[in-house]
């Protein structure tokens, strides 16, 4: 059988069906095992490692139990000193707070903050324009 033949006639039937009829070259077989072979093993480590990633970017529950107690006394703490003006701002430059306005084209207004807790910034969006 001609391979464009075996390959079409592959397409519809089982691989293993052609082979036991004596229709397609057992070595055709070999290769198409041993890439799946492959593949799946390439599929494997990429889960193996997509585990071993999601492990270590996941908090346990007593993790995550522990930072609410921490926000929770800190947010009383805060309400303490909520009326005492030189406390707060001395939090803020404690934290390396740093706020800067930005007005774009369409007179839209955020600020972008950032703090040392974090290094990323945060945009507020959504201030009120000064455009009426």
């Amino acid at each position: 059988m001609p391979m464009a033949q075996a390959v079409s006639y592959a397409s519809n039937s089982t691989s293993l069906d052609i082979y036991m009829a004596g229709d397609f070259p057992l070595d055709l077989l070999m290769e198409r095992k041993n890439r799946l072979e492959v593949t799946l093993a390439k599929l494997e480590k990429e889960q193996t490692d997509l585990v071993a990633t999601i492990h270590s970017q996941t908090l346990s529950n007593e993790v995550i139990d522990d930072l609410g107690a921490f926000a929770r006394q800190a947010s009383e703490g805060l309400l303490v000193i909520d009326s005492d003006f030189d406390t707060k701002l001395r939090i803020i430059e404690r934290l390396g707070v740093t706020a800067t306005l930005f007005v774009n084209d369409d007179g839209q207004r955020f600020v972008r903050a950032r703090c040392i807790l974090s290094t990323k910034s945060t945009d507020l969006l959504g201030l009120p324009s000064s455009r009426t």
